[in-house]
């Protein structure tokens, strides 16, 4: 429901006569300034302007350049900012404005999973105790940030990485091979990616943290962290299972975790939609998960995934609430298998007879699941389909195949799996798959001859763009700094392409830290891709130079089927740079509200503060593939008020 134009928001502008007054303003005299003077009728004021509340301002809603007029076609919407195709100010998503959106035929805004994209790569370098952050939008990739992670350096030696929704990780600290003292007091941490989700904890407004390879120091027990953990005001928090840590906020009682192999981000959002989704950490001794909330790190939930001893987690596809489970037996206590828990009956289901020992899986779109194996027997890769069952990878030539550690499968269903001491990854057909032939391509993880002699590898990614990342360990036995390898894939042709013969610069090598170690989703393209359906889009607009500022209401345009959802949050902030570190105001959500709803003022997050700019997000979502929200219009309008002096 909209209102009429030109009603009430035509008070868009007025200015108090008194503060105008003070100014030596001649009102409604014409040789002067009338904004604001005293009136009773349009006489009273200035070309241009009306008598509104007893105050002239101006016909078009008080606005500098014309920019609260009501563009052809939004005749029931206020006069304010519009933004949408016909606008000044048409929904145009880009890399840096934008993620999971893109446009229909009309200019409106639809959800598109192709336009998915998750900029950092987080690698744990188990043997040092932190994490890379890598940029895969820089050419060539570049770390920006290494974190310390675990409670101290005896309880660190993380493993995994996990993405969630907002870009954030979950490191699972298994606290078990590095040092060799390690306590194993395993413990999950979590890091954001972005300095305005970081914690100014010192509340100097800067935030402390690593922008390259050296990270931030432990902390000595001072300034408000705990001793042994990371300075860093982007580790979050870092939390631990033991009983003696249960906290009043905890719905369940930690029970101990020992050997935490497992993590994933779940496809859940926050209080108001914020994207803060919550995390399962697997503890592979105990046979063990806890769901960990993702903003406080409170334990949400406790299961028994016993027989299983949990070595890597991916959330599923089909149900978005289940979580799948490598689970590997290393020491001949444990089944083998991949299998699937329920967190709301608890039950643990495992895919039928798996053919080997699982180390590394993935899922693909399709409901698919593969699987390496160490020791590679019978083969290094499997698939399992519901038609098929498990099936075995042919090997191409005796003595080929080798342990395998990580495997990812892109959107097209292409797998691309880690060979360990080969130092290799290979791509591999879905279509030909299990024949031989399906091993389309063998790529060395290293351009250095002699260091690929000496590295083992560990885990594959894809990013957004459809490139594909390897993590490798350097030196002998693998101890000694590492190296991630990215893989410009080309796709031209209907299947992906690397061909590094005729194309070496298609392979591009980054260093991190000391034995890196991780084979997740650490990119968060499987949450993405494959379980997540939402996106957004933003953009900032400058309000009123000189004025204190009034914030009114919102108004849309939008078709939202059953199972979709639109969210409408803004932030502001007198500067850029206080803009970006602003935290984000709930403006509207439809279903629920009705448009124009009127913008909370206050302090955030429940209030929209006064700022010279505002940035407004649109955020679509779905529960379901191939229904989408669509977004036509939005118009919001505010009142310039009182003059700074």
């Amino acid at each position: 429901m909209f209102a009429n134009a030109r009603s009430v928001a035509l008070s868009a502008a007025c200015l108090l006569a008194t503060a105008l007054a003070a100014r030596g303003c001649d009102c409604g005299s014409g040789k002067g300034p009338t904004l604001g003077g005293p009136c009773s009728g349009g006489f009273e004021c200035d070309p241009g302007q009306i008598c509104f509340d007893g105050y002239c301002v101006w016909d078009d809603g008080g606005a500098s350049e014309g920019r609260f007029e009501v563009p052809e076609g939004y005749e029931t919407f206020e006069p304010g900012v519009h933004m949408g195709p016909g606008t000044d100010h048409p929904f145009a998503p880009e890399r840096d404005n934008s993620d999971g959106v893109g446009l229909d035929d009309r200019g409106d805004l639809i959800l598109d999973a192709g336009l998915i994209r998750m900029q950092y790569l987080w690698v744990a370098n188990s043997g040092e105790g932190t994490v890379s952050k890598i940029d895969t939008f820089a050419d060539p990739p570049v770390e920006v940030g290494r974190f310390f992670t675990g409670l101290d350096d005896d309880s660190a030696d993380p493993s995994r990485t996990s993405v969630d929704l907002a870009g954030d990780v979950f490191v699972a600290n298994r606290a078990h091979n590095y040092p060799a003292g390690a306590d194993d007091i395993s413990s999950v941490s979590k890091i954001a990616a972005l300095e305005e989700r970081c914690l100014d904890r010192d509340e100097n407004g800067t935030i402390e943290t690593s922008r390259g390879s050296t990270p931030l120091p432990r902390s000595d027990g001072s300034g408000g962290v705990p001793a042994g953990q990371s300075t860093d005001e982007c580790v979050l928090w870092t939390r631990d299972f033991q009983p003696s840590s249960a906290r009043p906020t905890d719905v369940v009682a930690p029970l101990g975790c020992r050997g935490a192999r497992a993590v994933t981000a779940t496809p859940e959002s926050g209080p108001d939609f914020v994207l803060n989704g919550h995390a399962w950490v697997g503890c592979y001794d105990d046979l063990r998960a806890y769901k960990v909330d993702g903003n406080t790190g409170d334990l949400l939930a406790v299961a028994d995934t016993s027989p299983c001893a949990p070595y890597g987690f991916l959330m599923g596809i089909e149900d978005v609430m289940t979580v799948w489970a490598c689970c590997r037996d290393m020491d001949g206590d444990h089944s083998q298998s991949i299998s699937t828990l329920d967190p709301r009956t608890g039950s643990v289901t495992a895919l039928p007879d798996i053919p080997g020992n699982p180390y590394g899986f993935a899922m693909d779109a399709d409901g698919g699941v593969w699987a390496t194996t160490m020791p590679s027997e019978p083969s290094s890769v499997l698939r399992y389909t519901a038609a098929a069952g498990w099936q075995a990878l042919a090997e191409p030539s005796p003595g080929f195949f080798d342990d395998m550690r990580g495997i990812a499968v892109d959107e097209d269903g292409y797998a691309w799996a880690v060979a360990t001491d080969r130092a290799e990854v290979w791509l591999i057909d879905p279509a030909t798959f299990p024949s031989a032939s399906a091993l389309l391509e063998v790529l060395p993880t290293t351009n250095d001859p002699a260091g690929r002699a000496t590295a083992i590898c560990s885990g594959a990614a894809v990013d957004f763009d459809g490139n594909v990342w390897a993590v490798c360990m350097g030196g002998a036995g693998g101890d000694g700094d590492g190296w991630v390898t990215k893989y410009r894939v080309d796709r031209a042709s209907g299947r992906p392409v690397v061909d590094l013969a005729g194309h070496p610069e298609r392979m591009q090598m980054t260093q991190v830290g000391r034995n890196p170690y991780t084979y997740s989703d650490m990119l968060g393209y499987h949450l993405r891709r494959f379980t997540a359906r939402e996106g957004w889009y933003r953009q900032v607009f400058e309000t009123c130079p000189m004025y204190s500022v009034r914030w009114n209401r919102i108004s849309w345009d939008a078709m939202i089927p059953e199972g979709t959802r639109v969210v409408f949050r803004g932030r502001t902030g007198d500067t850029r740079e206080e803009l970006a570190r602003a935290g984000w105001v709930l403006l509207a959500e439809d279903p629920d509200d009705e448009s124009p709803a009127d913008i909370p003022a206050g302090v955030p997050p429940t209030g929209l503060s006064e700022g010279h700019y505002i940035e407004i997000e649109i955020r679509l979502y779905t529960d379901r593939d191939g229904l989408s929200p669509t977004v036509h219009a939005v118009s919001f309008d505010w009142s310039c008020t009182t003059p700074i002096y």
